[in-house]
């Protein structure tokens, strides 16, 4: 009998020695990649009711997850990045990003590694995405989503491609109807509003919106730049160089309280790729000559109060190496804003 016992008791340490070394097998290199580790830019709603907190993987399969503080509601965005919740906490919308993979792929393939874009109703769990967007950002209230789309590729190798920022299209949703504004050729936006308690109610907006083209070394383009305001207040840039927004004569430093609307045309030159002309300028200053004529007429943001118009000139050559000579002109005609200014710029910089 006692030597029965043994055998069994033999038999069962076995056993265990065994499951004790199956569970003891070192982690592999895919199970060091499913580790996760919690993200920096957690985010709280503002009524407090929905977290949304990022977690990344070793292997890069990161994600963005989203969770109810007061239920079981929640839900998880492969690749979300850079969440923000709407004002009235109704909405979320985050960032998407690509898996290493997927970036790879794009770029074998000559193509941008765009981000898009989620956009989340929670109370509904129902989310829209959008390809290729540069920037979002809701209105100060939390009734609309600003959406900036990437600007369409240009050809790195065209020497007549314009050396301003390039605009792309600026989408307004109003989040209660669904329903779309779309501006072409915005080159920023921006959103103002109300700070805090205080007591006056704002909301106000920047768009700016260019079309061109350019061929020969003459780059033509129409554009037009509105600030809003509400009579009493506007919105405001603070931009230490306030010369070259909104004209050069500086009259519209501070916007005024009815807001601005500049319309204007544009024009610039360039002799240097102006084959056209027949000209052999090769080394010599005149090869470094470069125009710009602009006219602006501006308004309040209505479109229905003529503040003036302004004509803008610069002549710009480079007369030996590491000196560039700036001439700039600026003529204000005041209609029903402030007074008629004239200014006049010279500049000489140099570099090594």
């Amino acid at each position: 009998m006692r030597r029965r016992c043994f055998i069994f008791a033999t038999g069962i340490l076995a056993v265990s020695i065994g499951v004790a070394a199956q569970e003891r097998r070192p982690p592999t290199t895919a199970d060091y990649g499913r580790w996760e580790s919690l993200g920096r830019t957690a985010l709280l709603s503002r009524d407090g009711a929905w977290l949304a907190y990022p977690v990344t993987r070793s292997n890069r399969e990161n994600e963005l997850r989203i969770a109810s503080t007061t239920g079981d509601s929640g839900t998880v965005a492969a690749f979300g990045e850079d969440p923000a919740f709407s004002a009235d906490s109704r909405w979320l919308a985050y960032a998407i990003g690509h898996s290493e993979e997927a970036a790879a792929d794009l770029r074998a393939s000559d193509e941008p590694v765009h981000r898009g874009l989620g956009v989340l109703e929670l109370a509904s769990m129902d989310v829209e995405t959008i390809a290729n967007v540069g920037s979002f950002a809701f209105s100060p209230e939390g009734a609309h989503l600003a959406v900036h789309r990437e600007p369409a590729r240009t050809d790195p190798d065209d020497e007549d491609e314009s050396d301003d920022r390039i605009g792309s299209d600026l989408v307004v949703r109003d989040l209660d109807t669904g329903s779309d504004v779309q501006f072409a050729n915005v080159a920023e936006f921006a959103w103002q509003g109300d700070w805090g308690d205080n007591p006056s109610n704002l909301s106000e907006h920047l768009l700016i919106t260019e079309a061109g083209v350019g061929h020969g070394g003459l780059w033509p383009l129409l554009g037009l730049r509105q600030q809003t305001g509400n009579g009493r207040v506007a919105l405001q840039i603070p931009i230490g160089k306030k010369h070259g927004n909104r004209g050069w004569a500086d009259v519209f430093s501070i916007t005024p309280a009815a807001g601005l609307l500049d319309v204007y045309g544009e024009a610039k030159f360039k002799l240097k790729q102006a084959d056209w002309l027949g000209l052999d300028l090769a080394g010599t200053p005149l090869e470094s000559l470069e125009l710009v004529a602009a006219h602006h007429r501006f308004f309040d943001d209505r479109g229905s109060i003529n503040y003036g118009h302004e004509t803008d000139l610069r002549l710009r050559l480079k007369p030996l190496d590491g000196v560039t000579v700036t001439l700039d002109y600026a003529d204000y005609r005041a209609s029903q804003f402030s007074v008629d200014t004239r200014k006049f710029w010279f500049s000489v910089t140099l570099t090594r």
